[in-house]
């Protein structure tokens, strides 16, 4: 009869680690694709510091792509934060 039990819990913990190794995988590649974008966000505004944007318009581009990529970072810490706590 115990041993019945421990091969259902087993089951369970076999199942669990499964779906969280999924999980992980996902994250992975979730982290990766905002990695990719934080680069071509970090190109962006070099070249518009570098080039002294005038235009208006992209002006307010330039801070919102800034703004995002700070709101980026402050989900990124948070994350970072729940999964090691």
């Amino acid at each position: 009869m115990a041993q019945g039990a421990v091969e259902v819990l087993l089951g369970k913990v076999i199942s669990l680690l499964e779906n969280e190794t999924s999980i992980l995988g996902e994250i992975y590649r979730e982290f990766n694709e905002v990695k990719s974008e934080l680069e071509s966000m970090k190109f962006f505004l070099s070249d518009a510091d570098r080039r002294g944007v005038t235009n208006q318009g992209i002006r307010i581009w330039v801070e919102q792509v800034r703004d995002v990529a700070y709101d980026v970072e402050d989900v990124m810490d948070e994350f970072m934060y729940f999964v090691s706590g």
